[in-house]
């Protein structure tokens, strides 16, 4: 019998890897063009398929080693649950591993456009909040919604991606809070006077370029309800939530608590930066909650 849902989430699937596979293949070629004399012709690199990409990963001495535990896990091409496995998000499995402390690094923005940043994996996210005075319970004051996602992968994270070839962050930024929360860009659209800050990673090659977007509280209660209708809500996003932007009596449960789960790339350094850059915290409140959290003494903002 012919399952609708089993076909949609196939063709999100296969959206999703035909991305992932072309700025994978960008990056490989950036890496050959390093390690020339180790590497394959680019031309053999276009026709390999995965299994024969990361079996080739083994014999070159210049990749990690956790490199070719990816090449074990994605020749495991199924068990009855997949459980233990890659499959084809092995491609990029290694853009989702837990970032190092301090891994991610502050860019300025009148570097973003160089070419040494330019050419290596973008990236772009948005935060989406609305500021609220009003108590929970009567009690906390909300200070702002803020939207957050939990990913397929069990991380938080904020609603974004990476960018497709030919894209810059602005328009990768607006597709993808299109595709994760079926965003109305007709009413709302993020745009350059909507920019934060920029991270990016040497170790991952990686650079996240990170905006907010301001909407009042009646908008944002639209937008959450919009993203249940998304694209891709039950496959890559898991669900919509909102920070918890106060301290309970203990002084630990509430945003304490919150930073102490397990964020994407530098989410978290995100959602403090902004905080701060738009007066939603003081430096001395942030750095409150992080003594609070996890005994974490300092963040880069």
């Amino acid at each position: 019998m012919f399952n609708f849902h089993t076909f949609r989430y196939a063709l999100n699937s296969l959206e999703i890897l035909t991305k992932r596979c072309s700025l994978r293949i960008r990056k490989i070629h950036s890496l050959a063009a390093t390690y020339k004399p180790y590497c394959k012709s680019s031309n053999k690199l276009y026709s390999q398929t995965p299994s024969e990409y990361y079996s080739g990963l083994q014999k070159n001495s210049f990749f990690e080693t956790e490199d070719k535990q990816i090449a074990t896990n994605i020749n495991m091409t199924s068990t009855s649950t997949g459980d233990g496995t890659w499959g084809w998000l092995g491609v990029d499995e290694d853009l989702g591993r837990e970032a190092e402390p301090n891994e991610f690094v502050r860019l300025p923005e009148d570097k973003i456009n160089e070419t040494k940043y330019k050419s290596l994996t973008n990236a772009a996210h948005c935060m989406v909040y609305a500021e609220n005075s009003e108590k929970v319970f009567g009690i906390y004051k909300i200070r702002a919604a803020v939207l957050m996602q939990l990913r397929y992968d069990g991380y938080f994270g904020f609603p974004g991606g990476l960018l497709d070839q030919g894209e810059d962050s602005v328009t990768a930024v607006n597709r993808e809070l299109v595709e994760e929360m079926n965003f109305d860009t007709a009413t709302h659209k993020i745009t350059n006077d909507d920019y934060v800050v920029s991270h990016w990673s040497e170790k991952k090659q990686l650079v996240l370029h990170f905006y907010k977007f301001k909407v009042t509280v009646d908008e944002l209660v639209e937008i959450e309800k919009r993203a249940l209708l998304a694209h891709d809500y039950g496959g890559e996003v898991l669900g919509t939530v909102r920070v918890p932007l106060y301290t309970m009596g203990d002084k630990y449960r509430g945003f304490p608590l919150f930073l102490s789960h397990k964020f994407i790339g530098c989410s978290r350094n995100q959602l403090l930066a902004t905080l701060l850059k738009f007066n939603i915290f003081t430096a001395e409140e942030i750095q409150s909650v992080l003594n609070a959290s996890s005994g974490d003494r300092s963040i880069l903002l």
